[in-house]
């Protein structure tokens, strides 16, 4: 479901993930990235693109993660991801003022700000602390 948003009257928070089932660790993440604005936009990474970067294909498809997320209600919008690594259609699609990035997604931060640098966009990267990463980490809880 998309639903605009006015960028400038509210504060426009956008996360990006695979969100292979919405374990704990997710649901933590989520909340704490809500305290940052209010209106929160996760973008979800395509089958393809989890393939590509985790070398396997996430057990739930793109379709039931994004109903996942809507249904878990921590979220005001989901959104597929790009099909390209890199592309940023929903940093430059929605204008975020800021994006938050979970403690294992440096490959990504580091993408995301020379994207910022060279676009020279007014947006914030807020890094959220991890919960219990040695339990709940989806590639762990794979393995149970």
């Amino acid at each position: 479901m998309e639903r605009m948003v006015s960028a400038r009257k509210q504060n426009v928070v956008l996360v990006f993930g695979v969100f292979d089932g919405l374990h704990d660790g997710h649901q933590f993440f989520l909340r704490e990235v809500r305290k940052l604005g209010n209106y929160l936009i996760v973008s979800v990474a395509q089958d393809k693109i989890v393939q590509e970067i985790k070398k396997n294909f996430p057990t739930y498809n793109l379709a039931e993660r994004l109903k996942m997320l809507e249904e878990s209600g921590l979220v005001d919008q989901t959104v597929p991801g790009d099909t390209e690594l890199g592309a940023w259609s929903a940093v430059r699609k929605w204008k975020p003022d800021i994006v938050a990035v979970g403690y294992d997604q440096t490959p990504l931060e580091e993408s995301l700000r020379e994207f910022i640098k060279k676009e020279k966009l007014p947006l914030t990267i807020v890094n959220i602390k991890p919960h219990e990463p040695a339990r709940l980490h989806s590639r762990l809880l794979r393995k149970n």
